[in-house]
């Protein structure tokens, strides 16, 4: 599947990611935004990548790689704990470099848009309060602010 954005398209994920998604996942700072300090594996990723091709009903998650108009993934877009009409966000931007251009910006509403054409009537997302660029980013693009708790605050959208 192939989504376009105004700045970047989102593809689904597929064995060519591998390597990178590994990369991306096991890496300290970007689990420190997560949900999970789990160390992943390769056949774990193998395993979540060969599982992406089944419908998000069956798999309650839709991953999608975040590739820029020179060709290269420069980040990876999440639905998760998807359940029919609800759904969680989540976001990575990996390298600096590639952070402060819009391009998260414009996965995240192509991503709502998508959204939308599922029927998901409202999207979640947890920030850790010390990231202040998906702070700005959720609010810029439309979520509100629906509580906070040990460190986290907590986004929603009502699709």
């Amino acid at each position: 599947m192939l989504l376009h954005g105004e700045k970047c398209s989102l593809r689904s994920v597929g064995s060519k990611d591998i390597d990178t998604i590994l990369l991306w996942e096991n890496d300290s700072e970007v689990r420190r935004f997560g949900d999970s300090e789990k160390i992943f594996t390769r056949e774990d990723i193998e395993t979540f990548v060969r599982n992406q091709q089944y419908d998000i009903a069956a798999t309650e998650q839709q991953r999608f790689m975040i590739d820029i108009p020179d060709g290269r993934s420069i980040g990876a877009i999440d639905l998760f704990d998807y359940d029919g009409s609800t759904a969680g966000i989540g976001i990575l931007v990996y390298a600096r470099a590639d952070r402060r251009k819009g391009y998260a910006a414009d996965a995240l509403r192509t991503l709502i848009r998508y959204a939308r054409n599922l029927r998901i009537s409202v999207l979640h997302a947890s920030v850790a309060a010390d990231n202040t660029a998906s702070l700005r980013l959720f609010g810029s693009c439309g979520f509100v602010r629906s509580g906070e708790s040990d460190g986290t605050v907590r986004f929603e959208m009502r699709l």
